[in-house]
């Protein structure tokens, strides 16, 4: 999940669910997020074996004579049926508001990269025109430098060519 740990935050602290998910979430998908998260969890496995075992062993050997429910635990067949058709709803309506603000997460993100591909844009035609100014400067004053040279170098012909004619 690219270091995002499940619950809206990052992995480095940052709630990146206060920028992208701002709308009020009611009671009811906050009791749905927290059945989704404790269903979900060893916690919750363990406790539901304990339960388990303590209905069976009890229905089993303590009460021999009073049992409430005779093998194959007909009532506890339902409660755990009756568990799992409320569950069941409940942790995909968790699951659908997480899926809307992962959308919500990912628009913001794309609007984002497309914002910075923009800026990246206008720094490359600012770093080309740049470039081409100190090509330009450059020049310039490659220009002037051999201006100077050829300058020196028709002095020193001038300086010669006098030499010549002084010594004819």
């Amino acid at each position: 999940m690219n270091g995002n740990n499940g619950n809206g935050n990052n992995s480095n602290g940052k709630n990146k669910r206060s920028i992208v998910h701002t709308k009020k979430i009611s009671k009811g998908q906050k009791a749905a997020d927290w059945l989704a998260k404790w269903a979900g969890s060893w916690s919750f496995i363990g406790l539901f074996m304990l339960f388990l075992f303590i209905w069976m062993t009890l229905n089993t050997y303590l009460f021999l004579f009073t049992q409430w429910d005779f093998y194959p635990f007909i009532l506890l067949n339902l409660i755990l049926s009756c568990i799992a058709a409320l569950q069941a709803p409940i942790i995909l309506m968790s699951q659908n508001r997480q899926s809307e603000i992962d959308r919500q997460r990912v628009q913001y993100d794309y609007l984002v990269d497309r914002k910075a591909e923009r800026e990246i844009k206008g720094m490359q035609i600012d770093i080309l025109e740049i470039k081409e100014a100190v090509l330009k400067q450059s020049t310039k004053s490659q220009a002037s430098h051999l201006r100077e040279e050829i300058k020196k170098i028709q002095e020193e012909i001038n300086k010669l060519g006098s030499k010549i004619k002084n010594k004819k």
